[in-house]
């Protein structure tokens, strides 16, 4: 049940170019993605494609990423599997129009919040891809 409120937290804002950094995934959120196991994320993801604002995606290795729509664009979430275990998870959010102040909060947050877990951000004209793993 968790599961579901932290998708609800994280993809339901509508206002996303207002977003704060307490609107953004947590550290205690990544902590339980992470502790999800391949057969539990496709279940939920089948579950949450009956609603209008999530989707799910036949990705890599019989795994399914998760779409989700806001009202600025989208963002796919990808997680990657080894041992049954997810390893890392990529966000590529995908703006309808993307400026400095909004990559600004998402770079701060990815890059600085967490203690446990290390974070990549990258950014191109309308994409911004975080990947997020478990530091060593």
């Amino acid at each position: 049940m968790r599961f579901f409120i932290i998708i609800f937290i994280l993809f339901f804002s509508t206002k996303i170019f207002s977003i704060e950094n307490n609107q953004l995934i947590s550290e205690k959120d990544l902590h339980y993605l992470f502790e999800n196991n391949q057969k539990k994320w496709n279940e939920t993801l089948i579950f949450l494609d009956k609603k209008k604002s999530l989707s799910k995606i036949n990705g890599s290795n019989d795994v399914y990423f998760l779409k989700s729509y806001f009202n600025y664009g989208y963002v796919i979430i990808m997680p990657h599997f080894k041992n049954n275990n997810i390893y890392k998870i990529l966000f590529t959010y995908k703006f309808d129009k993307f400026d400095d102040e909004i990559s600004d909060i998402f770079f701060n947050h990815y890059m600085y919040s967490f203690n446990k877990f290390c974070s990549k951000v990258s950014r191109n004209k309308l994409y911004l891809n975080i990947e997020i793993k478990r530091c060593n």
